[in-house]
């Protein structure tokens, strides 16, 4: 350069060339990311060290799973697998620790119940063969399933042994098994109830009277050691049951107290509204021989003249019903029948009439008959029948249809006064067997009419007569307090019209199951 000193073109010429040199050994990043470093090559960058990341906090289900595999305890094992079981999202791995649970333990009930197992124990049975509060069907099906268990999966050796739940035997075991434990709870329930108290306290004194007659009369049965009676309880009924050796004591006692008990589900509702009945407490006496010869020694106990002609009777007197056992129809027929006085006197003596003898007779055995014709029902909701009172009953017809055309019926009049004490004094006089089969008919047929017919047009007045009843009012004139506005003469002008009516419907076959059908067109 002209005019410098070669000194300052030294210093000049290094001036300019100093940027340059910085930008070279910066080690500054190009466009790739990499670093710039003398001689043009690059230097990869090292990267940073990740941060360590905490582990998640242990849930209570991650502690008791360490803390059963470090103690290896039943306790800890079987904790574990109840929390396990205990949340939905979890309960699916809740068999695996049970069963590690059996094995440390193999008689472990929680592990074995939670599987599903079912406990075959002989000696539990033999405790419940020898409970009386068991029923015999169920003893009996325990012994067969016990039975079938033996050969079918432990070799015929009687032992205790858990069973898998799919196997039939214990299926079969498991059912019957469940239904004596609830009949045993059921007894230890009743045990502390003061009805069964008394009830068992009737029965005793019931038991003693009718041993009196020993040992001309005995009722015990060939082979019936002790008691001659099972004492059976559904409040408020106390049943006993004469004893055999074929037993099912306890099944005809929950059999026919569920027939009586179904009687107050029809007798109230229809009634109890409007004559002010309810159902008594109890305990209601009521004697189940086995045949009719039992029925006959009881009946000739005090007389061995007395005739013995009907499934069962109502004594107002002890206020017991006693029956016996037949056909299953005729039972239920006769319990109707014979329970209806019961619990027509039970309402009578909340008034204080004298065991109804002074009743009119058409009402005490017309009411009993209208309640013991009675069909049933399948109820799907409730799961049971229902039974519909009131049904046509097929041989009261033939007594009215023959009685009208001889013209021996009862007037109106003469039946609304024939009382009750009246057929007492009539029953055993052969010459007044038509005028007692008519009272019983004519009974049944005047409640048919007042209570059903025409679409039940009277059946609010009879419920205001049946109230009348209930409170000690029979007779004519108390009839005639209620109808006063139909009048004695046109009730009997449309009950005999109706005995023609009936009597032709049952002969044109139109009377089934007790229900009138349409004359066809």
């Amino acid at each position: 350069m002209t005019g410098f000193s070669s000194q300052f073109r030294s210093k000049l010429l290094l001036a300019l060339m100093l940027p340059a040199l910085c930008v070279a050994c910066s080690g500054k990043e190009d466009s790739s990311g990499n670093k710039a470093v003398a001689g043009g090559k690059t230097a990869t960058s090292t990267p940073s060290k990740p941060e360590p990341v905490a582990p998640p906090p242990k849930t209570p289900f991650d502690l008791a799973r360490e803390k059963a595999e470090v103690s290896n305890t039943v306790a800890d094992w079987q904790a574990f697998a109840e929390m396990l079981q205990a949340d939905d999202t979890r309960r699916g791995a809740a068999p695996d620790v049970w069963k590690r649970v059996l094995r440390i333990e193999p008689e472990n009930a929680a592990a074995h119940a939670a599987l599903g197992h079912v406990l075959f124990d002989p000696a539990w049975l033999k405790t419940v063969l020898a409970d009386s509060t068991v029923e015999d069907d169920t003893k009996s099906e325990l012994e067969m399933a016990r039975d079938d268990i033996l050969a079918n999966r432990l070799e015929g050796k009687e032992r205790r042994a858990w069973l898998g739940a799919s196997m039939e035997e214990a299926k079969e075991w498991n059912r019957w098994m469940g239904k004596a434990e609830a009949q045993r709870a059921a007894a230890k329930a009743r045990a502390s109830d003061p009805f069964v108290r008394d009830a068992e306290s009737m029965g005793r004194s019931m038991m003693e009277e009718l041993d009196e007659g020993l040992p001309a009369i005995d009722f015990r049965r060939r082979g019936i050691t002790g008691d001659a009676f099972h004492l059976h309880t559904a409040k408020p009924y106390l049943l006993l049951v004469q004893r055999d050796t074929t037993g099912m004591e306890q099944k005809i006692g929950a059999e026919w107290s569920d027939v009586l008990l179904s009687l107050q589900a029809t007798f109230y509702p229809m009634l109890a509204e409007g004559t002010g009945a309810h159902a008594p407490r109890g305990p209601i006496p009521v004697i189940i021989l086995r045949d009719n010869a039992e029925y006959t020694k009881y009946q000739r106990r005090n007389d061995n003249s007395a005739p013995v002609t009907s499934g069962g009777h109502y004594e107002p007197w002890s206020n017991r019903l006693v029956v016996y056992r037949s056909k299953t129809e005729q039972e239920r027929e006769t319990l109707f029948h014979e329970g209806t006085h019961q619990l027509v006197e039970a309402a009578m003596k909340t008034a204080g009439t004298d065991k109804g003898m002074r009743q009119a007779f058409w009402f005490s055995e017309g009411i009993a008959d209208y309640f013991g014709g009675h069909s049933r029902e399948w109820d799907g909701a409730e799961k049971r029948w229902r039974f519909i009172p009131g049904t046509i009953n097929p041989e009261r017809i033939d007594t009215l249809v023959k009685s009208k055309e001889r013209g021996n019926l009862f007037t109106l009049a003469e039946l609304l006064e024939y009382r009750r004490i009246h057929y007492v004094q009539d029953k055993n006089n052969p010459r007044l067997s038509d005028k007692v089969l008519n009272g019983y008919a004519q009974g049944w047929g005047l409640c048919f009419l007042l209570a059903n017919w025409k679409e039940g047009k009277y059946r609010p007045d009879f419920i205001r007569y049946v109230r009348d009843e209930f409170e000690g009012k029979s007779g004519k004139a108390a009839f005639e307090a209620v109808f006063n506005k139909v009048g004695l003469a046109e009730l009997e002008k449309e009950f005999l019209a109706m005995i023609d009516e009936l009597g032709k419907a049952k002969k044109d076959g139109r009377i089934v199951d007790g229900k009138l059908r349409p004359a066809s067109k």
